[in-house]
């Protein structure tokens, strides 16, 4: 199998250098996120990333973000519904705390959970997202706390000038979504309106799933003073259909839920408005946000329902300079967040006692980034310094906790410019996250020795590009101090007592065999473990070693193409597991895509799974989550 899959990738190499005209991944598209905000390529920039643009997209099989990201180099998705509603994203091998180590922005702005729970990728839809950029590795240094693992930003789509769009797929688990999508513009200003609609019975017991979307954007950028406003609402409803059990599992009884009254319910607004202006030659943004959540979580099989309300303001200031030879970001943000926990009876009337939780976290911080343009060595180092402060109210014990932290951050990172299509590339850097109200205060128990987590990181990469290949490798060494981990034993979050170690590789290959066929590879080996202590030797639960992504596009006539996606990962250690006698079984799962393109139509079909494979992204000993089986899906959009 081995020798298999390298001899496809040489002939690959090979055959790309003599006809390639075009490839997939390519290294010199222009990025926002490493820069927050400034637009830079990803070839000279010191780092392993990754852009996903519209046209990835909608070559893509996926319903959502998790299904698009599931193929990349060095992450991985887990989800417990069985219909995407409560994915995680894992970058370089968190396990079970991926989503803490692992920052979420929407148009740059991070989304703030005071609590452990994932954000949620689904609020906002993939025919809403122009582009998706992915940075592996710490970058606390302009992103702050949770940056630990990488930064995923989700750009949108930009207004247009005119133009409407509709969309309508339905699949055969009684699916379907649509779309209307209207652009307009009045003199200076130019504005979209988005409406979207999904609904999916799942393909298990109490897996059903809807929501209701709308995303708004308006842009002048030719007055005095130039301002956006971007506007986003999500409104859902999943089902929570639980674990089933190893003997279900092993009789293929994948269907069965235990839990079929419990579910849970979303509104969301997430909300933007930013200008840019000019100070001599210096470059200004002022931007506000304001998001809101509120989540209904309905555990009949707990005994559990709960209303959890989180609102959070903030502000950021970004001062920017350039030259030739020098370059400078400067800045601060403020996230203030207000987070409350109301527990409800069973028929979601409030209780009589007084129970409820209200957290308040504010997080301050100061970055300041430069770049030096020696060529052909390039630097670049940014720093943060970040003061946090937390108070838990927690009436039901009548006590309130107050937590304050200073943290810094840095990143180091220097490109050597061997010729013009070789990069050598060297980072360092120092990242931190804090833990979660729900992390200090745990079953009623508050830990008043919880630490920060902090992580120390080096990397070295390489990359290449002409044109005809683009071809990208990186080797990485994190570790970690007092990593923050569910102590099993005792029922409480703490610091684990040694360093855990995460190292590991990442190679991403694109290219192009003539005007027929596209071909891009993403192999990631990451190993988690850890170092000493108590369980050391010990690997991170739920972190594969290897996993493998494939995207082969193929055009056989004009205005044709059948694009087909595989998705392979190893064998890894069950969730909590630190007694480490078995494995969960590792899995392949192929997807089919095939586009007819009219003038103004474009017509679709797709097929997920389409191996039926019997496969689980997350579970733990005993207890199995899985995965949906085959499913089909098909649908048209008209631009007009």
């Amino acid at each position: 199998m081995k020798k298999l899959k390298l001899t496809v990738l040489l002939l690959g190499l090979i055959w790309s250098r003599g006809f390639a005209l075009d490839y997939m991944g390519d290294l010199g598209t222009v990025v926002v996120t490493p820069e927050k905000g400034r637009k830079t390529g990803i070839f000279k920039s010191p780092g392993s990333i990754t852009a996903i643009d519209r046209n990835d997209i909608e070559n893509s099989s996926a319903d959502d973000l998790a299904e698009l990201l599931k193929t990349e180099a060095g992450i991985f998705i887990s989800d417990v519904t069985g219909n995407k509603a409560k994915s995680s994203v894992d970058i370089r091998g968190y396990g079970e705390a991926s989503d803490r180590n692992c920052v979420i922005l929407i148009n740059g702005k991070k989304i703030i959970h005071p609590d452990i729970a994932s954000v949620d990728l689904s609020q906002i839809p993939l025919s809403d997202v122009e582009r998706v950029e992915i940075i592996r590795g710490g970058m606390s240094s302009l992103y702050g706390d949770g940056a630990t693992g990488g930064v995923i930003n989700i750009i949108t789509r930009k207004p247009s000038k005119s133009g409407k769009r509709i969309k309508f797929s339905y699949s055969n688990f009684r699916g379907f979504n649509s779309l209307l999508g209207i652009n307009g513009r009045n003199g200076d200003t130019i504005f979209s309106l988005n409406f979207s609609r999904r609904f999916n019975q799942g393909f298990r017991g109490n897996s059903q799933v809807k929501s209701l979307n709308m995303l708004g954007q308006i842009e002048n950028k030719k007055s005095s003073l130039p301002w956006s406003l971007f506007l986003q609402t999500h409104q859902g409803k999943y089902g929570l259909p639980g674990s089933i059990t190893e003997d279900d599992w092993k009789s293929s009884n994948l269907k069965k839920t235990y839990t079929p009254e419990d579910y849970g319910k979303t509104s969301d607004l997430h909300s933007i408005l930013s200008t840019d202006y000019d100070i001599g030659k210096i470059d200004g943004t002022t931007d506000i946000a304001f998001t809101k959540r509120d989540v209904l979580s309905f555990m009949d099989s707990w005994f559990s329902y709960k209303n959890h309300y989180t609102r959070t303001l903030s502000g950021e200031q970004k001062f920017r300079y350039s030259s030739e030879k020098f370059t400078t970001l400067a800045g601060g943000e403020v996230y203030d967040t207000f987070y409350k926990v109301n527990p409800v009876n069973q028929d979601l009337t409030p209780t009589p006692a007084n129970d409820d939780q209200n957290v308040k976290r504010k997080n301050a911080a100061g970055f300041l980034k430069i770049g030096l343009n020696f060529h052909p060595v390039l630097i670049d180092i940014s720093g943060r310094r970040e003061n946090f402060r937390q108070t838990i109210d927690d009436e039901s014990s009548d006590k309130i906790y107050t937590n304050t932290e200073n943290l810094n951050a840095l990143n180091i990172g220097s490109s050597f410019l061997a010729t013009s299509q070789i990069n050598f590339y060297l980072r360092l850097s120092k990242a931190f996250r804090l833990p979660r109200s729900d992390e200090y205060l745990s079953w009623g128990t508050y830990n008043s020795a919880l630490l920060p987590q902090k992580n120390t990181e080096g990397e070295v990469g390489l990359k290449y590009r002409d044109d005809k290949i683009n071809a990208s490798i990186s080797i990485f060494r994190n570790k970690s101090k007092d990593e923050i981990y569910y102590n099993n034993e005792t029922w409480m979050n703490e610091n684990y007592p040694s360093s855990t170690l995460r190292k590991g590789a990442e190679l991403n290959f694109g290219a192009a065999i003539g005007k027929i066929l596209d071909l891009s590879l993403a192999y990631s080996y990451t190993l988690g473990e850890f170092e000493s202590g108590v369980y050391k030797g010990k690997t991170i639960p739920l972190v594969p070693k290897h996993k493998c992504g494939i995207k082969i596009g193929i055009r056989p006539v004009e205005n044709l193409k059948i694009n087909l996606s595989a998705n392979g990962i190893s064998d890894r250690f069950f969730g909590s597991d630190y007694v480490q006698e078995d494995k969960l079984a590792g899995y392949g799962v192929v997807d089919m895509k095939i586009v007819k393109t009219f003038d103004n139509e474009t017509i679709f079909l797709t097929g997920k799974n389409i191996g039926n494979k019997q496969y689980c992204e997350s579970a733990y000993s005993g207890t199995y989550y899985p995965a949906a089986l085959r499913s089909i899906n098909g649908g048209i959009s008209v631009k007009f």
